[in-house]
């Protein structure tokens, strides 16, 4: 199975006889060409929205809106086990043919996750001004991040199911459009008077879209499979409560570890400058990791593809290395391009975010940017063993967390100790993914 190509058959003009021209064409034509084009617009969305914000805000006000997003990324990334969990369930229910079972359990997950963010924004709203004083912001602005938590869980779920269905011109549409209004409403907002205030409000707000689309798609898509009456979705909603509980219990537990720890691992080092180091320092490393993310957010549409056709292959009795090992390649090549750009431009780019940016700084962009690289890999690592569901991986986050947290506080106020904090861990991580790879083949082959 080919990570990138559609498995239809494609006509080619006859001018495309090599062997490469012909699969240019078919992922140019693919479902998983569509994704990776809609993907590419929503890191140039999200890129632009940064942008914007550090030009219309001032720049001390920038540093707090990029903790707030950081906060959000971070939220985000964490749902993604709900949206992990809503993957698996609805791959290994249509890969045995039950469509109307992964409607069943989209249906009951929908109502309980829901209810789930609800209470989870009740939970948290107490901690906003503890949050707010640990990142040297309004409470207000903490309660405008916290919004989000209304939507994240259903918004996550959606989005596996098409990602599960492997409807990746749905998911592209899914995951682009939110960075787009994101985009539009902060700058609108804050040209309306709204300010700081206004910019983090666009984060709420951007999702809440996100999610309206998700659902009319997911009408559209129950409409196109026949399904006309909610009595065929669900013969045992006993059945379908029960089975959301198993998935959540095995599969969510697991990838929530490994998403949790994945996400605080690429976001602490920006959220504990802010803290020690508010002000200006907090401003220029606030563009450091905004560019250095680039190359994590550019190839991060390949783990998301990587998921459904993994999961397919393991609960077939597939081999999933081979397709783990093309992911790899893929990832590293597409990144090593984005890091490339950053060494070639990087230090321009900052001067568009920040006029009087130290020239001196420049150099930290790049490194951030390897580093990400190496995080980038550790996606791909933490994607292939929920796929296979070996754990031992994902629960290795956690000390390496600590790990992380305990340099980072130690070495917070000097920006380049703080990126090679990132290197050390993220280095750590991806020699760990190889001897838990080479341990899971030790075990399919005895």
């Amino acid at each position: 199975m080919k990570l990138f190509f559609s498995t239809r058959k494609q006509p080619y003009p006859e001018v495309l006889r090599p062997t490469l021209a012909k699969r240019a064409w078919d992922l140019a034509r693919s479902d998983q060409g569509f994704f990776l084009v809609a993907m590419g617009l929503n890191s140039v969305f999200s890129f632009l929205s940064n942008l914007t914000m550090a030009r219309v805000l001032p720049f001390s006000a920038y540093g707090v809106y990029s903790s707030c997003a950081t906060l959000f990324n971070f939220v985000l990334i964490l749902t993604s086990a709900f949206q992990n969990t809503a993957t698996y369930a609805v791959a290994q229910k249509t890969g045995q043919g039950g469509t109307r079972a992964a409607w069943a359990f989209l249906r009951t997950a929908t109502g309980r996750l829901s209810l789930a963010g609800l209470v989870g924004f009740g939970l948290m709203l107490p901690f906003s001004s503890l949050l707010a004083g640990f990142l040297n912001a309004e409470t207000v602005l903490i309660v405008y991040t916290l919004l989000n938590l209304l939507v994240f869980l259903p918004y996550a779920l959606t989005a596996g199911s098409f990602q599960g269905w492997q409807h990746f011109r749905l998911l592209g549409v899914a995951l682009t459009v939110p960075s787009l209004v994101r985009l539009v409403a902060g700058l609108g907002l804050v040209w309306a008077g709204l300010g700081l205030g206004g910019a983090v409000l666009s984060l709420p707000l951007s999702l809440g879209v996100g999610l309206v689309l998700n659902f009319g798609l997911l009408v559209w898509l129950y409409r196109r499979q026949g399904l006309t009456r909610a009595a065929e979705l669900i013969e045992s909603p006993q059945a379908a409560q029960g089975e959301i509980r198993r998935l959540f219990l095995t599969v969510g537990s697991s990838a929530l570890v490994g998403t949790l720890g994945l996400a605080l691992l690429t976001s602490l080092d920006l959220l504990v400058v802010q803290h020690l180091a508010p002000g200006p320092t907090a401003g220029h490393y606030a563009v450091i990791a905004t560019l250095g993310r680039i190359v994590l957010y550019f190839v991060a549409p390949i783990s998301l593809i990587l998921l459904p056709k993994a999961i397919e292959l393991h609960l077939s009795g597939g081999n999933p290395v081979p397709l783990l090992r093309r992911t790899m390649a893929v990832t590293f090549g597409l990144g090593g391009l984005a890091l490339a750009g950053l060494v070639v431009g990087g230090g321009f780019v900052a001067g568009l975010f920040a006029q009087d940016f130290p020239p001196e700084l420049s150099g930290l962009i790049a490194l951030h940017g390897g580093a990400m690289l190496l995080y980038s890999l550790v996606t791909v690592w933490v994607t292939f063993f929920i796929a296979i569901r070996r754990y031992a991986y994902l629960l290795a986050m956690l000390p390496a967390l600590g790990l992380q947290l305990a340099l980072l506080l130690a070495l917070g106020t000097n920006l380049g100790a703080v990126i090679a904090v990132l290197w050390g861990v993220g280095g750590g991580l991806y020699g760990l993914g190889e001897w838990c790879l080479w341990r899971y083949r030790q075990s399919v082959r005895s």
